[in-house]
């Protein structure tokens, strides 16, 4: 299991890679499903093709360049994990390696 390199301010809360992939999964998951709801909620008898993955994407890039109400507004909507911003980008830093 692969540890961030980013120091947590209590050893307890120290946040694996594993454990944030499952959160920022649910995140996405949680996200698609709010997303859906939506367009059947405004458009109930329309078909609609949609990818909820590239708008999550596309908000967080959003995320990482807001600050202050923008930044708080975004945190809740991507329902991403209390973490901070340079944890997150040191993630997904890890995760573009990796491809």
């Amino acid at each position: 299991m692969e540890q961030l390199d980013m120091k947590s301010p209590k050893p307890e809360m120290m946040i694996t890679t594993t454990n944030l992939e499952e959160k920022l999964s649910e995140s996405r998951f949680q996200f698609a499903l709010k997303c859906l709801q939506i367009f059947v909620l405004r458009k109930p008898t329309e078909n609609v093709v949609f990818c909820p993955y590239s708008i999550y994407e596309g908000l967080l890039m959003v995320y990482f360049v807001s600050r202050d109400d923008t930044e708080r507004h975004l945190k809740r909507i991507l329902q991403l994990p209390n973490i901070t911003k340079e944890l997150l980008a040191t993630y997904y830093k890890m995760e573009r390696k990796k491809e």
